[in-house]
């Protein structure tokens, strides 16, 4: 199997550590990977250790290796290929042919790296839509220009802009989030042409120029008068049996789904089970996170809505659930609460009724404490806990 250990080296005498790698034995090939932004996350790494010791084992089953195809001209018949393309590293080992002579505008480099993350198998329907919008964004600010020009003077400039454009709402500038979403699509593209060949350094990573920070914002928590307020609003019951289950067992939008091939939920899903007198929810993670399971408990109380949900999905999108949810909080007079804060305020609760951290953070399915110890952070939900303390 797989074997992780974690790289390190020595600086004036002190042992310093850094991402952790993999030591990988497939048929007649042995080699090592190290994994990207591992340092301080074991968690992730030993993701990275889960899919690789899958991939070992179909290699031992059945040594002839599958063929992967990267395009029409190119096919490669290699587990250790195959076991790239699993991790969503083929980029590591395949890279295009450059062609002399071309100018990478911009418009020119996202549509390379959508095409190749697409062959790859890198990139999911949405996500490639999500690179378009970004596409869209950064060209029509700071126009088509080679990738090559870009500097840090553009990106000043690109910042700028942002803040000063008139948008269709009539507002000036983009929230903080969008800016923060905007940026990190676009450093994205350029760490993938420096790994390409097409530029030779990503000017964004420069410590002198801090992309937009959004780390301070607070993180709504949702009380329980006021998340009933909310339902009461809603349009159709069958949007607030949605907003129910989600509020009572902190699962995403998209893990709602009872099964992973209904449209809309990106193969993310659950499934439901009676275990110690308890509706244990089974929560599917998905291949991003070696497709491992994790549990939340539903409440008896709402599983009449659970029943609900279940029974109507082929109606509703995940989107529109969304939607519908911020538009009764805004009715109920909360114009910073979206659908997202149910999970928030789930971890608010566990915490108010006496919970640790450690227990919240399992039925959080973080993969720290430390992760879980950020949505201390909300003032209203600091307050209540102080009040708590105190009587």
């Amino acid at each position: 199997m797989a074997t992780l250990k974690q790289n390190s080296t020595y600086r004036d005498g002190k042992r310093v550590f850094g991402n952790y790698r993999l030591l990988i034995s497939l048929p007649n090939d042995k080699f090592s990977i190290t994994l990207p932004n591992t340092k301080s996350d074991k968690s992730t790494a030993i993701d990275y250790q889960n899919i690789a010791n899958g991939v070992e084992a179909k290699a031992k089953r059945k040594p002839a290796a599958p063929t992967i195809v990267i395009h029409k001209n190119k096919q490669y018949k290699s587990w250790k290929v195959y076991l790239y393309q699993e991790l969503d590293m083929l980029d590591k080992i395949i890279k295009p042919e450059i062609k002399k002579d071309t100018k990478y505008t911009f418009d020119l480099a996202y549509d390379e790296m959508i095409r190749f993350k697409k062959n790859t198998k890198q990139l999911r329907p949405r996500a490639i839509e999500s690179i378009e919008r970004n596409k869209s964004i950064i060209i029509e600010l700071i126009g088509n220009i080679e990738v090559k020009d870009f500097n840090a003077n553009t990106y000043v400039k690109l910042l700028e802009k942002m803040d000063s454009k008139v948008l269709r709402s009539g507002k000036i500038g983009y929230s903080d989030t969008t800016k923060n979403i905007q940026v990190r699509g676009l450093r994205s593209l350029l760490n993938w042409c420096v790994k390409m060949g097409y530029i030779k350094r990503n000017c964004i990573m420069s410590d002198d120029i801090p992309a937009p920070d959004t780390s301070c914002q607070d993180k709504t928590y949702i009380s329980k008068s006021a998340f009933d307020t909310i339902c009461s609003l809603a349009t159709n019951p069958i949007y607030a049996s949605y907003w129910k289950v989600a509020y009572s067992t902190g699962l995403r939008l998209r893990e709602l789904a009872n099964a992973p091939d209904i449209p809309g939920y990106n193969g993310l899903w659950h499934s439901i089970s009676r275990k110690d007198d308890m509706w244990v929810i089974t929560v599917e993670q998905g291949k991003n996170k070696g497709k491992q399971k994790a549990i939340t408990i539903l409440p008896d109380e709402y599983y009449k809505d659970y029943q609900a949900m279940v029974n109507h999905y082929k109606y509703y999108s995940p989107d529109c659930i969304s939607k519908n949810f911020t538009k009764s909080s805004r009715l109920a007079g909360f114009d910073k609460i979206t659908f997202r804060n149910t999970r928030n305020s789930f971890a608010g609760n566990l915490l108010q009724s006496g919970y640790s951290t450690f227990v919240v953070s399992k039925l959080m399915r973080h993969s720290s404490i430390g992760m879980t110890d950020k949505y201390l952070k909300d003032k209203d939900l600091q307050w209540n806990l102080i009040q708590k303390e105190l009587s």
